[in-house]
């Protein structure tokens, strides 16, 4: 059981970039992603323990470059971390609800439910994140890639300004 929570939650991180990101994939593409993710997911969480999330981010960002004709951008660094955060955070606000409502719906069972928790756990961050993206985008159309790519790029120059001066400050 173990395992099947770790490739749910391992999935979901895909389907929250995909969910932010809007990059079309084929089925192909689906396949072959989703099996990097679950193999680089699985041998660096049961080997390294939490570089697990940076190897997955390190694929979200090698999906952005392969996705935007081979060129690196923040946007896909964004899409990235997008996706770890809110896997994280909604997974976490969701954990409580989703214990206790299993716990009230199976109060009288004498099945072993010790799993069930977790694994609704791991499957509500692409739900949750999917319905909060649907509302975003209704309420705030104006917010677009066109305005993420704007604050990107000033990130990336306020980055590359700050690299410079600490290069000058050490010698």
């Amino acid at each position: 059981m173990f395992n099947l929570i770790m490739a749910i939650q391992i999935l979901s991180f895909f389907f929250i970039f995909k969910s932010v990101s809007r990059y079309s994939f084929t089925i192909r593409e689906m396949i072959v992603w989703l099996s990097v993710f679950l193999l680089i997911g699985w041998v660096s969480t049961y080997f390294v323990g939490v570089w697990g999330a940076v190897s997955l981010f390190a694929c979200f960002i090698g999906i952005s470059y392969f996705k935007n004709h081979k060129q690196f951008s923040a946007l896909g660094i964004f899409y990235g971390a997008y996706a770890l955060i809110m896997n994280s955070f909604l997974g976490y606000l969701a954990a409580i609800p989703i214990t206790w409502l299993v716990q009230l719906i199976f109060r009288q069972s004498s099945a072993n439910i010790e799993y069930l928790p977790y694994l609704f756990t791991a499957m509500a961050p692409p739900i949750l994140n999917e319905l909060l993206l649907r509302q975003v985008r209704r309420f705030v159309p104006q917010l677009g890639k066109q305005l993420i790519r704007e604050y990107g790029k000033i990130i990336w120059r306020y980055c590359g300004s700050l690299r410079k001066s600490l290069t000058n400050d050490e010698y």
